[in-house]
């Protein structure tokens, strides 16, 4: 899970706007007794404009578990309230009413892959003290959460990711082991694919030094011509290996960015200026071969 931050509404979702969808559905729902039996017809976050605004905020990967989500699932429009019921530690069956008022909030929206949605998080929604549950439009102001909300909490603030695809909550952050267990960002073929990952990303962190060691050796002996494409070669191959760790952790594309920049921060901060002094060298060094073949 990484921070996102939240774009404008989509028009549909104006409740500003007495003529939009989600204005007239938030009026209806206050007007409405919601029971077991109440069907009633949450239309206004269905909206294929909603949808595509989450998917592109997102970067197509699932707001909780971070996997890309055509790879996994597929997506759904996720409720961080849920507008119909509640599913309360402690209480058997689901308790009504949800947070119907906020079904049509574009603040309530995220987006998630099926398994994190409909398997864990279900109808979920801990909090610290249940008498300070929200009954009513802004009694939820109240309540103090236990979930992490990608888009208003910074989940590497609760969250710590091991080198193995292994999830943990950081000490003391009640809303990253709540949110860990809710989520299931523990489960098994998660962690296998995060492990994935990690295992790629650790192996061209090996080469990386291994190529540092020989580069070390390689430039006692610069002076022998023999050995410059050799030289030449390995600075390339650390520098490509480098830039492919640089530009994972940086793309909000690419699938467990959250744990990617946990494990190679500091791998890549302390190697930095190094690099660059690679990169300076071998650019001044290609400079100079295409001045001698223009000339």
């Amino acid at each position: 899970m990484i921070k996102v931050q939240r774009e404008a509404e989509p028009a549909v979702l104006n409740l500003t706007d007495s003529d939009s969808i989600g204005f007239k559905e938030l009026e209806a729902a206050k007007k409405t007794t919601f029971t077991k039996d109440t069907k009633f017809p949450f239309e206004a976050y269905k909206d294929e404009s909603v949808k595509n605004l989450l998917k592109k905020m997102f970067n197509g990967k699932c707001g909780y578990c971070e996997s890309i989500i055509n790879v996994t699932s597929y997506e759904e429009i996720e409720h961080f309230r849920p507008k119909k019921a509640i599913n309360i530690e402690g209480i058997q069956g689901l308790t009504y009413p949800g947070y119907y008022w906020l079904a049509m909030s574009w603040n309530n929206l995220l987006i998630s892959c099926q398994r994190c949605n409909r398997s864990h998080k279900k109808n979920y929604f801990p909090i610290e003290n249940e008498s300070n549950r929200a009954k009513a439009p802004g009694e939820e102001s109240g309540e103090e959460v236990l979930l992490l909300n990608p888009c208003e909490d910074d989940p590497s603030e609760h969250l710590e990711f091991k080198d193995t695809g292994i999830i943990e909550f950081k000490e003391g952050s009640k809303k990253g082991e709540k949110s860990i267990k809710v989520y299931a960002l523990h489960r098994r073929e998660l962690t296998e694919e995060r492990a994935k990952v990690a295992k790629d990303i650790e192996l061209k962190k090996v080469q990386i030094l291994d190529g540092l060691s020989t580069l070390k050796v390689l430039l006692r002996y610069q002076e022998d011509s023999d050995l410059q494409k050799e030289i030449e070669k390995t600075v390339s191959n650390i520098i490509s290996l480098y830039d492919f760790i640089f530009e994972y952790e940086n793309d909000p594309n690419r699938p467990y960015q959250a744990m990617v920049t946990q494990i190679t921060s500091d791998f890549l901060s302390e190697r930095k200026e190094l690099i660059n002094k690679l990169k300076t060298t071998s650019n001044r060094k290609n400079s100079c071969e295409q001045s001698h073949i223009s000339s």
